[in-house]
């Protein structure tokens, strides 16, 4: 579902479809939460590592499949989404515990929907990519990687994806985590170029030792790494990519990386452009987004 606006649009997945969903595990009337992802401590619950059942896990791999459908216009389910997606093949019963939690933010959370309006204020042919990384959060130590991708403050895409190796420091997962996002950058602007639109590339951390790695030359102590990893200071040395430092409290991909504490989950939702429905977001949080965008692509 979708609807214009005077500066873009706002959309959000067919609400009776996840009506259907969240009503087949019978979770409409349940509790309401504020976050999607309880966590590992809140998903341990009695005989927590037994196998489910096989009807159970075929109703788990529905969900998950229906879920993944939507991630697009829910970037705020795309974490959740994620974590439980990995468990596919063997699903335990916290896995079902989480699965739950999940649709009840979902129930909790239908006349959702996302802003996609351009910024006639910030400057155009520049795309911005914010990303992030949580160091060995995950099952099996492996980091998390999470970016979203910008035009003019409007969000182009949004992920959430595991690593593929371990790394073994925390400014090694930031690194992982900023080549996978400038190379999603970069068929953005390759598609830019080839309609006669150029746009310059910004990317924006809040790892100091990350954004140090790749201003510099050299693997310096990160000799362990594949030299692929370290492209991205020829594009720097070249002037095709920009780096800059942001607030690790403003970066929004911080969502996409981790399970986070109601409030901070709530405000970066916002800045990423999860709005209600039922109502148009206050004053004092429109301008806090809008000023949090403009400072994160440096116009002001």
């Amino acid at each position: 579902e979708w609807r214009r606006t005077e500066t873009g649009m706002r959309t959000r997945p067919h609400v009776g479809y996840l009506e259907k969903l969240v009503d087949e595990f019978g979770l409409l009337q349940a509790r309401r939460v504020t976050t999607p992802f309880a966590g590992q401590n809140e998903m341990n619950v009695t005989d927590a590592e037994i196998p489910l059942e096989q009807k159970r896990v075929h109703d788990y791999h529905r969900a998950i499949g229906k879920l993944m459908w939507v991630l697009q216009e829910r970037p705020d389910l795309s974490y959740a989404v994620k974590e439980l997606a990995r468990h596919v093949q063997a699903p335990l019963e916290r896995h079902w515990a989480g699965l739950k939690r999940l649709l009840r933010y979902v129930s909790s959370t239908l006349d959702s929907e996302l802003v996609l309006e351009v910024d006639p204020k910030l400057p155009d042919g520049e795309i911005h990519v914010v990303c992030d990384a949580s160091w060995a959060s995950g099952e099996g130590r492996r980091s998390t990687s999470g970016g979203t991708i910008w035009i003019q403050g409007c969000l182009l895409q949004h992920w959430a994806r595991t690593q593929p190796i371990v790394a073994l420091s925390s400014c090694e997962s930031e690194l992982v985590a900023m080549n996978v996002a400038v190379m999603e950058a970069k068929l953005g602007q390759s598609i830019s170029q080839e309609v006669g639109i150029p746009q310059k590339l910004h990317l924006h951390a809040d790892s100091t030792a990350g954004l140090a790695v790749v201003s510099k030359r050299g693997p310096g102590r990160l000799r362990h790494l594949e030299v692929k990893q370290f492209w991205l200071q020829d594009e720097v040395r070249a002037g095709r990519l920009h780096l800059y430092h942001i607030d690790g409290a403003d970066n929004v991909a911080d969502m996409l990386t981790k399970p986070l504490a109601g409030t901070r989950f709530v405000r970066l939702c916002s800045l990423i452009g999860i709005r209600k429905m039922s109502g148009e977001t206050p004053e004092s949080d429109a301008d806090e987004t809008s000023a949090t965008v403009a400072q994160t692509v440096g116009a002001v």
